[in-house]
């Protein structure tokens, strides 16, 4: 006998395979296109939050964080440059999507997906770049941490207003609420990854000095132009493939 409990659940399973299984090949095409898509976002959220831990401690132990006429940031107060960007952005790029929509040059999800790891990974770059200006105590200027910023905000702007959207257009109507909970996981999930990226880029401390401030910068740009590197090239792969995956999706923006 079925456990009173476990049987609606193997329910539910059975009808979402049956679903699975009835797809049109133009709906297959959505959700594997969707399935796609919801892998690059984990890349992308993975990197992102590199912002919580090894950009504060890069910004606590390798940026000189004076600001004429302002004074000096503490490190946590570097985080407040994503939202601000956020805020000062979004309007424009919500101006610029309608633009070139109305004029039928908007891009394509993958494309702005593309954009988004281009975006991101580009801020890693130009963070390993400005290790070539660093002072005598092995601090980077803090112009190079707000360009990252600046590149991971946009690289959000173009990613995440129309990840839900995406999920919603390319599911079929009976399995939205699931792809939806994919989404939700990935993001858990890229969460967890980007743990195990921070925990390379840690450096040795006593007590919340820093032992060897070269080291730690070292350690942290090597990691920081890997990672960027890496996402550059995945995000240039997406979108030479943006053309197939485009129509895998069916003209769905």
């Amino acid at each position: 006998m079925s456990h009173p409990v476990t049987e609606p659940r193997r329910i539910i399973v059975e009808s979402r395979i049956e679903t699975v299984s009835v797809l049109t090949p133009v709906e297959r095409d959505m959700m594997i296109s969707a399935v796609i898509l919801i892998f690059f976002s984990t890349i992308f959220w993975t990197l992102f939050a590199q912002a919580g831990s090894p950009m504060t401690l890069l910004a606590g132990h390798n940026t000189d964080r004076s600001i004429p006429i302002f004074g000096s940031m503490s490190a946590g107060q570097v985080q407040l440059f994503n939202p601000l960007f956020i805020v000062m952005l979004a309007p424009i790029f919500s101006i610029m999507w309608t633009w070139l929509a109305r004029k039928g040059w908007e891009p394509s999800i993958p494309v702005k997906f593309a954009l988004a790891l281009v975006q991101v990974g580009l801020g890693f770059v130009v963070l390993a770049y400005g290790a070539n200006f660093i002072d005598d105590t092995f601090r980077i200027p803090l112009i190079w941490l707000v360009l990252a910023y600046l590149l991971h905000s946009t690289g959000e702007l173009c990613l995440s207003p129309v990840g839900l959207s995406m999920i919603t257009k390319l599911s079929v109507p009976k399995l939205v609420g699931l792809m939806m909970g994919a989404w939700f996981l990935s993001s858990a999930m890229a969460q967890y990854a980007g743990g195990i990226i921070a925990q390379l880029a840690a450096s040795e401390t006593v007590g919340t000095q820093i032992l060897n401030r070269e080291a730690s910068l070292n350690n942290s740009i090597d990691i920081f132009l890997t990672i960027g590197l890496w996402a550059f090239g995945i995000g240039i792969f997406l979108f030479i493939t943006s053309p197939l995956m485009r129509r895998m999706t069916h003209g769905v923006k």
